[in-house]
């Protein structure tokens, strides 16, 4: 596995893809209210952004996070979590930025 640079990222017409990034993480992912993500997502936009990595949706600390039951069941996911994070990608999606979703960053695993 070789570095990346800028020109590893080539957009579908062939000019070099450039990222700006940022985080949202924890339970920003969780408690923001559904009005506030689309404006969020908007004002994320227009400050540049193209690129937000989700991040800290797993992890126990985070109360909500995207288990149904964090505590003793890291397997089943919560239905109004995965709604709100769905809701970030469309709104972000829907302002042309890109996401980045870590699929493990502080899962504890559970026996269920």
């Amino acid at each position: 596995m070789g570095r990346y640079s800028a020109s590893s990222f080539i957009s579908a017409d062939g000019t070099p893809a450039r990222f700006w990034g940022a985080n949202l993480q924890a339970a920003t992912l969780f408690r923001t209210s559904d009005d506030n993500i689309k404006k969020h997502s908007r004002r994320i936009a227009q400050l540049g952004f193209n690129l937000v990595r989700i991040h800290r949706h797993d992890s126990k600390w985070v109360k909500p996070n995207i288990f149904k039951n964090p505590d003793d069941n890291t397997i089943e996911l919560s239905p109004q979590a995965q709604r709100k994070l769905d809701l970030w990608i469309k709104s972000l999606k829907e302002q042309g930025v890109y996401l980045w979703l870590d699929l493990h960053v502080g899962r504890t695993f559970t026996k269920k």
